[in-house]
């Protein structure tokens, strides 16, 4: 049963590669968040000697974030994954605004948007000696098996499927390949059965155009901490 619904699944998304670019919709890019100061929970504290301590925040709202990659000097090793966005085998260290700690050097960060998990970006922070503060405008990037879109190619490729297929059959009953007590209408069957399914592959397209993929380009702002915005004593 498990192999049935891996195999169901990648048929999926094999249609969902062959139709998603022209159901993709890119809006402009966000603007940059106003550099101001979330207000997380008062702490004191300096960082660890080869750290710098960054104060992570959305304007979406609360966003999860997770650690994906760093330098390879981190004492913190980065994680080795094929795919950045697996929330199961990269889980968050912290709900923004939160204070994380890491070595010096640049290191990949996802937010993810609490409210809405479309609302996500890797984003590459810098950590320096003292303390910023990196604010984001979350992008959006949609899975594309979702919503109506689902549907949508599931009739899309049923009906490309069966299209090709009739396509076939009508090519060799042409050609007299086929045997038949009445070669004309085993020849009109084969065109309206591949009509119909001509006519299923576009209705799936349409639904699939009617909910567009919306790929959507985030924004960040980095500024240094002011004097007088508290720290933590330690990292999350």
């Amino acid at each position: 049963m498990r192999r049935r619904r891996a195999v169901f699944v990648l048929v999926l998304q094999i249609q969902a590669a062959f139709v998603s670019s022209c159901v993709m919709r890119f809006e402009a890019p966000r603007a940059p968040p106003a550099a101001v100061v979330p207000a997380p929970a008062p702490a004191a504290g300096s960082a660890a000697p080869g750290s710098g301590r960054v104060l992570i925040d959305s304007s979406d709202g609360p966003a999860d974030v997770a650690y994906v990659a760093g330098p390879p000097s981190a004492f913190h090793p980065p994680p080795r994954h094929d795919d950045p966005w697996d929330v199961d085998a990269i889980p968050a260290s912290c709900t923004t605004p939160c204070w994380l700690e890491l070595p010096y050097g640049e290191h990949v960060l996802r937010l993810t948007l609490r409210a809405d998990s479309s609302r996500r970006d890797l984003v590459t922070v810098p950590f320096a000696p003292g303390s910023a503060v990196y604010r984001r405008a979350l992008g959006r990037h949609e899975d594309f098996l979702r919503g109506r879109r689902l549907p949508g190619t599931f009739l899309a490729g049923l009906g490309a499927h069966f299209m090709v297929a009739g396509l076939s059959f009508t090519v060799f009953a042409a050609a007299g390949f086929v045997p038949s007590a009445d070669p004309p209408r085993l020849l009109a069957l084969s065109l309206g059965a591949t009509a119909l399914a001509l006519a299923i592959a576009l209705v799936g397209l349409g639904v699939i155009e009617s909910d567009p993929m919306i790929e959507q380009a985030g924004a960040g702002v980095l500024f240094p901490a002011p004097p007088e915005l508290p720290v933590p004593a330690s990292a999350p």
